[in-house]
């Protein structure tokens, strides 16, 4: 079965949750390039050079945890999420810790110290 027809089947479905919808089209995709013993980019003809970054989310920690997370994330991109009382020294540590762009994720949680 390829994965046209996966979607096919997927659409011809009762309405219901798309992310359980997304889930199940990501794992078929997932065992067609397991079946063929290729990975997914060559499989659709893209290039690993020529696909967007992505990033890697580190959940809110004490700053130390969060550096020792960033050094063992191999991708290029992190975003961190922030929203506590020692926002700053999070940032800090992680920028410390490796040379990669950072991406911050506020949840809304995070206001400006110099407005309080």
């Amino acid at each position: 079965m390829t994965p046209l027809t996966w979607i096919r089947l997927l659409a011809r479905r009762p309405p219901g949750s798309r992310a359980a919808r997304s889930a199940i089209d990501e794992a078929l995709h997932d065992v067609w390039g397991k079946r063929l013993g290729q990975p997914l980019y060559r499989l659709f003809g893209l290039k690993p050079v020529n696909l967007p970054l992505t990033s890697f989310t580190i959940a809110m920690d004490e700053p130390e945890i969060m550096a020792e997370r960033a050094k063992q994330i191999w991708l290029s991109g992190h975003q961190d999420q922030i929203g506590g009382d020692n926002d700053e020294a999070m940032v800090a540590a992680i920028r410390k810790a490796v040379n990669a762009k950072l991406r911050v994720d506020a949840n809304a949680g995070w206001r400006s110290r110099t407005r309080d």
